[in-house]
């Protein structure tokens, strides 16, 4: 088990509903480095289907978390 420290004013965020928050944290947990990330690797580790996690990655870009690597692709991302 690792243990690291994210900074968690997200959470405070009103704008964001409490599926971008939880999947926000998930991100940063897991990737606390802010690489890139794919579509289909969250998909994969949720019972969330994908049609779901698109909503709420466009929620999260809409707001400035995340943001495409290539223009209207959702496929991958990174934290921002």
């Amino acid at each position: 088990m690792e243990y690291f420290n994210i900074n968690t004013e997200f959470f405070e965020d009103s704008r964001i509903s409490f599926d971008a928050k939880g999947l926000l944290g998930y991100l940063r947990a897991s990737n606390p480095k802010g690489g890139e990330s794919t579509l289909e690797s969250v998909v994969n580790k949720s019972t969330d289907d994908e049609r779901t996690v698109i909503k709420i990655l466009r929620e999260l870009e809409k707001h400035g978390y995340i943001e495409l690597i290539n223009k209207n692709d959702i496929d991958k991302f990174r934290l921002v």
